[in-house]
């Protein structure tokens, strides 16, 4: 991440500031809306840098070892292993969005497995059980 600035500001600024930006993510009302405000707020750098770190916490997560995730994601170990240690020591926000998302995930898939279902009921058989 870029680093801040080195101009101090007094620690009560910064907590509204901080305040604000959590309450800025509950006004947005769509996937469009939250689209076009990380696309406003971080670089795509930011954002790429954001969503892996998620990654390495959902496969950690899952119990993947480092060197899959080191070769899944194309991040050094020290990046794996800040974040190991966030799910440690606190990781509460991880573990509530990975618990959602499996949710999600586990609906999404049942939902493309029924339509893949009912697809294939209208597919006429596969042209190698043809006979000629």
């Amino acid at each position: 991440m870029p680093k801040l600035s080195k101009v101090r500001i007094n620690e009560s600024d910064t907590n509204q500031y901080l305040r604000e930006l959590r309450s800025s993510f509950l006004l947005l009302e769509s996937m469009d809306d939250i689209h076009h405000f990380l696309g406003d707020l971080m670089t795509h750098t930011e954002r790429k840098m954001l969503a892996k770190r998620l990654q390495i916490a959902k496969l950690l997560l899952d119990g993947e070892d480092y060197d899959f995730i080191r070769e899944r994601l194309k991040v050094t170990p020290g990046t794996i292993a800040q974040v190991s240690n966030t799910l440690a020591n606190m990781g509460q926000g991880y573990r509530k969005v990975y618990d959602r998302l499996k949710v999600i995930n586990s609906k999404k898939q049942k939902y493309e497995l029924r339509r893949f279902n009912r697809l294939q009921r209208y597919v006429r058989r596969p042209l190698s059980r043809i006979n000629y």
